[in-house]
């Protein structure tokens, strides 16, 4: 019996071996730098694009459809597997990733396809494509597969950290209330709510880190496995010792440090440190 196949986009950000032993298709989202157009993850590596971004000052934007992707993965899959549950980007995000894949899957009509909103990005995307591909590898149905996405999404938490709010404001993302002047005093810890990035907390200059441990220490529990993830943009040495301090009080029964992927990098900023975790 052919297993469900589970796709999800690159600003998942699943490091590529996890990928690989369980079998999860990977669709690149699509960014530019000046007129010229490239493939998440393939075409670039993260860390050489986040040091241009701090070096060089330049200012990738995310492109247009993936549908073409989205098309060619779902055809390739197709006679290999009994269905795809597809989980992408919230459509409330600067991305055609959902509509993309809902179109793809239209197009596919002797396929069982299943989109899945995962309402989150960064690893917390991750994790709820991990969860639904170790399902699939356990011979779950194509319903069965989408539930245990939808029931893992419902569990996630995410916090981050962005270095230098003025890169969001050049890219008229999410903006914080005042002046330039202002945001030099603040560290503000964001995370998404109903698919959209939104405030957290304020901190004060230097406190949003640490804050961003004190919530995972207050959130999690110990009385049930706890999935934890600490990512980076381009700061491997500091999201590692997040992850000590976080280890030392908890016992991770899964364990991922990783950097994100450059199109997610390019939406929160180089420098930008964040932890997504849950317990089942």
């Amino acid at each position: 019996m052919r297993r469900i196949a589970v796709v999800t986009d690159s600003t998942s950000s699943i490091p590529q071996e996890m990928m690989d032993s369980l079998k999860i298709t990977m669709v690149p989202i699509h960014f530019m730098i000046g007129d010229k157009e490239y493939r998440d993850v393939i075409d670039i590596p993260a860390d050489i694009l986040f040091r241009r971004m701090r070096e060089e000052g330049i200012l990738p934007t995310t492109s247009g459809s993936v549908l073409g992707e989205f098309v060619e993965i779902f055809e390739r899959l197709k006679d290999k597997s009994d269905g795809i549950v597809a989980i992408v980007l919230p459509p409330e995000l600067p991305s055609t990733g959902y509509s993309s894949a809902l179109r793809a899957a239209d197009m596919m009509e002797d396929m069982k396809i299943e989109v899945v909103d995962s309402r989150w990005s960064f690893p917390a995307q991750g994790f709820v494509a991990l969860a639904a591909a170790r399902a699939a590898a356990q011979g779950a149905n194509l319903e069965t597969v989408a539930k245990v996405a939808r029931e893992t999404s419902a569990k996630m938490n995410l916090f981050f950290v962005p270095e230098d709010l003025k890169y969001w404001k050049r890219l008229g993302r999410f903006i914080m209330p005042g002046t330039e002047e202002d945001w030099e005093k603040v560290n503000p810890i964001l995370t998404m709510r109903g698919g959209k990035i939104v405030l957290e907390q304020n901190c004060s200059r230097g406190q949003g880190v640490p804050r961003m441990i004190e919530i995972v220490k207050e959130r999690a529990r110990k009385d049930s496995p706890l999935h934890l993830s600490v990512f980076h943009a381009g700061d491997p040495d500091k999201a590692e010792k997040i992850k000590e301090q976080i280890v030392a009080d908890f016992h991770c029964d899964e364990l991922i440090e990783t950097m994100t992927s450059p199109v997610a990098g390019i939406h929160t900023g180089p420098g930008t440190l964040g932890v997504a975790f849950y317990n089942e």
